[in-house]
């Protein structure tokens, strides 16, 4: 498997975040920057809209970052990403099917980039916990995540190669999801599409 965790997030300061969405895009209103693992996410307010300003980092290919670009050109001609209305007794609902909604409009979306061999994809669970559950201190913890991987390999894994595949965002964890008020939830950061079986 590649190394796809690469080098940490580019080192871009907030003023020159501010420069490139000024001079580029006409955005003024700073409001903070946003926490990512590789990347760099910059929030700006304009008029009656929030933007977002992502530098990708300096190791990503130049395809990929293009096949991120146009998975969400493609979403946003079906479905808005940004504008629907959870109660908090139903948060995680619309959530996940705000999540549905992004990868059944993806199903169509076809790159050659997305078939890549990355981290977080879910084909490499069996991997990517072998290799780190020995940093789980609790010994509890870890026989539970070691039982839940045995249930994936003795279920899930088996049906891999009847499972249709499709492009999927692949993301959507606590940094990726930006609450910007109780009316307003946006998924964000499409650095993570990718090819992936699912049912």
């Amino acid at each position: 498997m590649s190394n796809d965790l690469r080098t940490l997030s580019s080192e871009f300061s907030i003023d020159e975040a501010k420069t490139i969405a000024n001079q580029y895009y006409g955005l003024n209103q700073f409001i903070c920057q946003l926490p990512n693992e590789h990347d760099q996410n910059f929030l700006f307010h304009h008029e009656q809209s929030k933007f977002i300003l992502k530098i990708s980092n300096i190791d990503e290919i130049y395809s990929v970052i293009h096949m991120q670009n146009r998975a969400m050109e493609h979403i946003n001609n079906r479905i808005s990403l940004a504008n629907y209305r959870p109660h908090t007794s139903k948060l995680i609902f619309n959530l996940e099917k705000l999540r549905g909604q992004i990868d059944k409009s993806l199903m169509k979306f076809k790159d050659e980039c997305a078939k890549r061999d990355i981290y977080w994809n879910i084909i490499n669970a069996e991997y990517i916990i072998n290799k780190y559950k020995n940093l789980i201190i609790d010994k509890n913890h870890r026989q539970i995540i070691e039982n839940i991987l045995k249930d994936w390999i003795e279920i899930v894994v088996t049906l891999f190669s009847s499972l249709r595949q499709s492009i999927i965002h692949n993301d959507a964890n606590d940094y990726n999801i930006t609450v910007m008020d109780e009316d307003n939830i946006n998924l964000i950061d499409f650095g993570d599409v990718s090819n992936i079986s699912y049912k």
